[in-house]
């Protein structure tokens, strides 16, 4: 299975799951997760259950319960992380869902502990003081099985349409979601859930939940604070869009954005980033010196680590000009 998941092979099977998720309030997107990333996000998840600064403390998991690992912030802790935001077919469901543009609301790690009590019904929207129903949509949530979720080990639980009204009613039994692992649930923030109790002797239920929000939503996390400005402007466009900071800084930042997409478009045409000195675009912008006042910063130590990462993620770009300084033709 590719890492990256799948599109609905067709506009019906689309607009199926999308009317599924206004009606019902969640979906099930079964074995979308790949075996690669599926392993890439556990290996990530063991590094930091090493960190003890990651792992929240019993009195501080509120809704997490205290038999259970809890680890915020996960889209500012690593690549891959951000990765799975991005994972097929959640962009196009969420744009049609919350509108485009929509944005990473909170990210974490949950894992439900053996003896974990289920958590009390809630919805993930509370926080936000509009009348009930929304009009619309304004979260939604996503629960990553990275391993099988039972009604045993501690599945998420839903109470099915208690989106649809005011007051929702927790009184009726839930419906126990039961998931194969790499399987991702996604539901409606003004659904009511929880996780279940696990009731089993030593059986550890793991999940991941990416949590979204429309455009005009501030976000839970603030991505800029947690990860400070070099961190973030080494984000590519994708990561800068979801966490709402794909903002320029000044007009010299400005301008630099404009220069790298200049670069990338060169790029594009010719297979390589290096233009002669001397190039100068159709625009008449002199590409060519920008490249080259690029290299000469690095070489000085004054190009800022941010914009070194992403001038070195480019196809074709290089620090030292070939062939002892003769750039490649344009």
């Amino acid at each position: 299975m590719s890492d990256m998941g799948r599109k609905p092979d067709t506009n019906e099977e689309f607009l199926r799951l999308l009317s599924k998720l206004h009606e019902e309030g969640s979906i099930v997107l079964e074995d979308v997760v790949g075996d690669d990333l599926l392993a890439a996000l556990l290996c990530e998840v063991e590094r930091l259950r090493g960190d003890a600064l990651a792992v929240s403390a019993p009195f501080s998991r509120g809704l997490q319960g205290s038999t259970s690992t809890h680890i915020q912030n996960l889209f500012a802790k690593s690549a891959v992380f951000r990765r799975a935001t991005h994972l097929e077919p959640l962009p196009i469901l969420l744009d049609a869902f919350l509108g485009q543009g929509h944005l990473l609301f909170a990210s974490a790690f949950n894992e439900v502990g053996p003896g974990q009590a289920a958590q009390r019904p809630h919805t993930d929207d509370m926080l936000i003081q509009l009348p009930r129903p929304f009009p619309s949509p304004v979260i939604a949530n996503t629960v990553w099985a990275l391993s099988e979720f039972t009604a045993e080990n501690g599945a998420t639980q839903v109470w099915p349409r208690s989106h649809l009204v005011s007051e929702p009613d927790a009184t009726p039994p839930p419906t126990t979601i039961e998931m194969r692992q790499g399987s991702i649930l996604l539901y409606h923030g003004s659904l009511l859930h929880r996780a279940g109790a696990n009731t089993t002797k030593g059986s550890l239920r793991p999940g991941l939940i990416f949590t979204y929000c429309s455009q005009y939503i501030r976000p839970y996390e603030n991505q800029l604070w947690l990860m400070g400005r070099e961190q973030v402007d080494a984000l590519d466009a994708a990561d800068r869009s979801l966490a709402g900071v794909n903002w320029e800084w000044s007009p010299r930042d400005a301008l630099w954005e404009e220069s790298l997409r200049r670069l990338q478009k060169y790029i594009k045409k010719n297979g390589h980033g290096c233009p002669p000195q001397s190039y100068i675009d159709d625009d008449g912008y002199q590409l060519g010196a920008w490249v080259g006042e690029q290299r000469q910063k690095n070489s000085k130590g004054l190009l800022s680590s941010g914009r070194h990462e992403r001038l070195s993620k480019l196809c074709g770009w290089e620090w030292e000009p070939p062939h002892g300084g003769a750039a490649r033709p344009g």
